[in-house]
């Protein structure tokens, strides 16, 4: 199971991904205390729900949030075309990454920046560790037209990156060990936080 819920963020102006958690177990049926804890590295989880993940993101208007059944990990960017995309994955990305970026054409080279930022914090994310797991000690690249993780020159197999459509001008990526093969996105509005 895997769904992705999005809300526009000046219907949360106070607060984050855990009071968006709360509104969505409610719309759920659970309306009992939900408690959050949260891991060594500050990735929250359910207290009284350990068969229910859930991770966060925010960028530009959009707070986004990933349920599912098995660990899970999301990552949205509002993309911006006057960053110095390459100084940033040189310091930041795998070398095999930086190099990627280098050699693209750039009008095309901002997109795949994007698409490999948010994948890498999708993948960070989803192993609980964060930005504890430096972008640098691992790298994502297509095979067979999928995105795959390779760490320790070696890819990892049980896991699935998937693209989560938000709108025109942001990236998104979602991260876990489910079988889904679309991201579908649930839009929270107004309405869902009465």
């Amino acid at each position: 199971m895997l769904e992705i819920y999005k809300v526009d963020k000046h219907l949360l102006p106070e607060g984050g991904i855990e009071e968006m958690m709360l509104v969505i177990m409610k719309l759920k049926g659970y309306d009992g205390l939900i408690q959050f804890g949260y891991n060594n590295y500050q990735k929250p989880y359910l207290r009284d729900y350990p068969d229910i993940h859930f991770n966060g993101s925010h960028s530009g208007e959009y707070l986004v949030c990933a349920l599912s059944d098995v660990p899970v990990g999301i990552d949205i960017q509002k993309i911006d075309t006057n960053m110095d995309i390459l100084r940033l994955a040189e310091r930041f990305m795998s070398a095999a990454e930086a190099k990627y970026l280098g050699n693209l054409d750039p009008e095309r080279r901002g997109a795949a920046f994007y698409r490999l930022w948010a994948q890498n914090e999708a993948y960070m994310k989803y192993t609980g560790l964060g930005f504890a797991l430096p972008m640098s000690e691992f790298t994502i690249r297509e095979e067979d037209a999928a995105p795959v993780v390779i760490q320790n020159d070696t890819p990892i197999d049980d896991i699935t990156l998937l693209p989560v459509p938000i709108e025109k001008g942001y990236e998104g990526w979602v991260c876990g060990e489910y079988n889904d093969r679309e991201a579908k996105v649930i839009t929270l509005t107004e309405q869902d936080f009465m």
